[in-house]
């Protein structure tokens, strides 16, 4: 095929053309330069090589103009096809951004296509990032609307809900399991079909509902043993896994701690309440039951300090001292009240006693003392009016001894005492005075 003035020509007129030529042979070498580059560059197009094209450079006169007019038409082709496989190539990546430009005629369903593909691309894109924004935001309710896409699209979009539709259930469900179990409403064991991983959730769901039910057991059993006081009870810590069977011993070894110190407390306080006041406690303690072992210590200090002073006084008064008193300084709390009491107890009987003791000390010694005017209480005041009647008594025989001794001296022996004034043996010491 021979181009002349851009027209392209018939096989016969081609060769009638050459026959013509002034110059056949060199028009015959243009030709073949011509054919040679032309079967070059289609086998190059045949190899996938769409850059390939025609060089009118290597061609002369009117096969410049061909080889032009051939590679004119191959990119008018050709461009759009590379410009597609670019943008293709691009969408392969996962970069959508660019759109291809419209093409016309034929080859505008080339342009549209591509841009539908991108089209339907960003959707599913836009999708999927609105379904991975609600997961992230823990909206697990959200759903893609699948009726927006077509084809294989669809069956995507619409399988990431059904698949979603499938996680959320279970998920639902462990979820407020959990918020249950969080709160200590502890739920009964999920009795619902699973399979694969959610039957793994279902069942470690249910692991832990068991060991948190035998957790609140256990507690329960301490609690009540505690409440009862048999406080030797202790749960079974291998019933227990991982940290639950931490938190039983734990408590189990809490209780051994406590329980240790508080036998050894009831015990001393068993024996200073019977009155069998033990030796100190020598056993080395920490934190608050050392204080406990401080405070019992000075419990026993306190009661033998007491049985102490209460010693002394009861010598002193099997012995007759009754000035001696106990010094409640040494004591604290109610224990010096107890002392005190004692000390001031003993003050308020041995004050009318040494009266009373001085009183019958001078009436011993025929002292008269005067009768008794301070105030007293109870026994004491009947003490006191018991002495002053016998200082009447005895004043009234000294007054009657005085009137006969004076009427005898006076030589007046027809006077006599009035016996009936006196009582008891002063009456017959009087009458027999008379007689």
């Amino acid at each position: 095929m021979i181009i002349e003035e851009k027209e392209i020509i018939t096989d016969d007129e081609e060769i009638s053309e050459v026959k013509s030529s002034k110059n056949p042979a060199k028009l015959n070498g243009e030709f073949k330069a011509f054919l040679q580059d032309f079967e070059d560059t289609i086998e190059s197009l045949k190899a996938g090589n769409t850059d390939a094209r025609f060089h009118p450079k290597k061609m002369k006169g009117a096969f410049v103009d061909l080889a032009q007019g051939l590679n004119e038409a191959l990119d008018q082709v050709v461009n759009p096809v590379n410009e597609a496989i670019d943008i293709i190539n691009l969408y392969a990546k996962g970069d959508l951004s660019k759109e291809m430009r419209k093409l016309t005629g034929k080859q505008a369903a080339l342009s549209d296509g591509i841009n539908a593909v991108r089209g339907n691309l960003n959707l599913l894109v836009a999708d999927a990032g609105l379904l991975a924004r609600a997961a992230v935001e823990g909206k697990l309710a959200t759903r893609a609307d699948a009726s927006k896409h077509q084809g294989d699209f669809r069956k995507i979009v619409q399988g990431v809900d059904d698949c979603l539709d499938a996680v959320i259930g279970p998920l639902n469900v462990a979820a407020d399991y959990v918020d249950k179990i969080s709160k200590g409403n502890i739920p009964p064991k999920i009795t619902d079909t699973y399979n694969g991983d959610f039957n793994v959730l279902k069942n470690n769901l249910n692991m832990a509902i068991d060991a948190i039910n035998m957790l609140v057991a256990d507690a329960g059993l301490l609690a009540k043993a505690a409440v009862e006081g048999k406080l030797a009870t202790r749960a079974d810590a291998s019933k227990h896994f991982g940290d639950y069977r931490k938190i039983v011993q734990g408590v189990d070894d809490c209780l051994d701690a406590v329980i240790g110190p508080l036998n050894v407390a009831a015990d001393y306080v068993d024996k200073i309440s019977k009155g069998n006041i033990p030796p100190r406690i020598t056993d080395t303690y920490n934190g608050d039951f050392n204080v406990l072992k401080n405070n019992l210590n000075m419990a026993i200090d306190a009661v033998n300090n007491l049985v102490a002073d209460a010693g002394l006084l009861s010598k002193a008064a099997v012995e007759g001292k009754l000035a001696t008193r106990a010094d409640a300084s040494k004591h604290f709390g109610d224990f010096r009240k107890i002392v005190q009491g004692v000390d001031d107890c003993l003050d308020a009987v041995i004050g009318p006693l040494n009266v009373a003791a001085d009183y019958v000390d001078k009436i011993s010694k025929g002292n008269i003392p005067p009768k008794i005017t301070d105030t007293y209480n109870g026994d004491f005041n009947v003490l006191k009016n018991n002495l002053n009647m016998a200082i009447d008594a005895v004043n009234n025989l000294v007054a009657d001894a005085g009137l006969l001794s004076k009427a005898a001296v006076e030589g007046k022996l027809a006077t006599r005492a009035d016996a009936s004034k006196h009582f008891g043996d002063y009456r017959a010491i009087v009458q027999g005075v008379n007689e």
